[in-house]
């Protein structure tokens, strides 16, 4: 009896020995997890913290671009657009993404053109001209750079570009044109009035010149004679202007 519970003992000892040295390595190698575990934790909050800044200060780079900075994907579908387009369009950048593109569109085919020339230009475009509605139902003529985005494999995923208005200056070539044409019919009417009214004026203006003719030849004293040939005279020099 005394020599089984000898033995049961040793047994125990051994056991509680083994265990607690599985015990030690097992809390060691869970330490070094731990503190494994935790070093990656912090790296993952330093990268996700400095991916974070990057973003906002790309943000307040685009926000802060003359140009306004926009990510659709081949549908048109908004993806991003910079705030910038409030100053272009009237619209929110909220208020755009998420909307399809084509919508915004005067001219629905002018996105159809658009993807068109950017397949045969290579996948790019510069200064290309397009109209958009403004918030305000008014016309705004845009230039866009553009080109095709493309996944790891190289299929067109999206597009990606910069637009800026030429609004003013296309309304001042309007201006401009329109001018120019008003100029044009003013001086068409002009010489039409003054055609007219040269035919209008020569006629009595001969029959003038034509009596001062005739008196002329007739017996007229010294004064009478120069009162003719001043009417004569100046009957001529106008009918000269007139011509």
């Amino acid at each position: 009896m005394t020599t089984a519970l000898t033995t049961l003992l040793i047994i125990f000892i051994i056991s509680t020995v083994v265990l607690g040295f599985f015990l030690r390595k097992t809390l060691v190698k869970l330490q070094k997890n731990s503190v494994i575990l935790a070093a990656g934790l912090e790296k993952h909050e330093f990268i996700e913290k400095t991916l974070n800044t990057s973003q906002r200060e790309l943000k307040g780079v685009l926000d802060n671009l003359q140009e306004t900075y926009y990510r659709t994907d081949l549908n048109g579908l908004v993806l991003f657009v910079s705030s910038s387009v409030e100053l272009l369009l009237g619209y929110t950048a909220e208020e755009l993404t998420g909307n399809n593109s084509i919508d915004y569109y005067i001219n629905p085919e002018n996105r159809a053109n658009f993807i068109e020339a950017l397949q045969s230009n290579n996948g790019h475009v510069e200064q290309y001209p397009f109209t958009l509605k403004h918030k305000n139902g008014s016309t705004v003529w845009l230039s866009t750079n553009a080109r095709f985005l493309l996944d790891e494999d190289g299929n067109i995923i999206g597009i990606e570009g910069t637009g800026q208005s030429f609004t003013a200056r296309k309304i001042a070539e309007e201006n401009l044109i329109k001018a120019k044409e008003q100029a044009e019919e003013a001086n068409r009417a002009k010489s039409l009035f003054l055609a007219n009214m040269s035919h209008e004026v020569r006629t009595p203006m001969n029959s003038i010149v034509g009596f001062t003719n005739l008196l002329s030849q007739s017996k007229l004293d010294r004064k009478q004679s120069e009162y003719v040939e001043t009417i004569n005279t100046s009957m001529n020099d106008l009918l000269n202007i007139i011509n």
